[in-house]
């Protein structure tokens, strides 16, 4: 699909993008860890991510779920976040809009005009404490704290290594062959 699109503007997303994506993200910040740049990018090559700036704002979309990420900058009126998605419905048909902010929801009651909200819990973020983490306290994590111990004794050579951009092709590498491989376990 990614190979196929013909929608003027709309550039795939690359890693010579990060300097713009800083600066948009900097200014206009989301709490949705999709919009962090290492999602864009790391998953983006998964995904086949491309953006395009449109009316001064950055549209992220991924052509492989055919999804438009809400604009980022300043906010659009909903007639305006309508008139986008048309535009890409030009060329995708079954584009949609996803994770517009509740607090946008809450202060454009008239957006209910323009689209069907629905909430889809699968793109819940989750948020853990950084102490809980750090020592896997508690119930829900004693899964992952046991995991890791498994891991700990099967590979007990492993190395912790930061992630920086001279090993930025082993991480997508990596990252790739993960997504294969769950795919191909939730398939089964």
């Amino acid at each position: 699909m990614h190979n196929t699109i013909q929608m003027p503007g709309l550039k795939a997303l690359e890693l010579s993008d990060t300097l713009m994506l800083r600066e948009y993200l900097s200014k206009y910040p989301r709490e949705n860890c999709d919009y962090t740049i290492t999602n864009l990018i790391v998953w983006g090559k998964i995904y086949h991510n491309h953006y395009l700036i449109y009316n001064e704002r950055l549209v992220i979309f991924n052509p492989q779920y055919l999804y438009i990420l809400y604009p980022i900058g300043e906010p659009f009126s909903p007639l305006e976040l309508k008139e986008l998605v048309q535009h890409f419905r030009e060329y995708f048909k079954e584009a949609e809009l996803i994770l517009i902010p509740q607090a946008y929801i809450e202060s454009h009651p008239e957006l209910t005009e323009h689209f069907e909200l629905r909430e889809d819990r699968d793109w819940a973020d989750y948020v853990y404490s950084t102490e809980r983490m750090v020592n896997l306290s508690g119930k829900k994590l004693a899964k992952k704290k046991n995991l890791i111990s498994q891991f700990r004794r099967a590979y007990p050579q492993y190395k912790v290594m930061k992630i920086t951009e001279d090993r930025l092709d082993v991480i997508l590498k990596f990252t790739h062959k993960w997504s294969v491989n769950a795919a191909r376990k939730a398939s089964i």
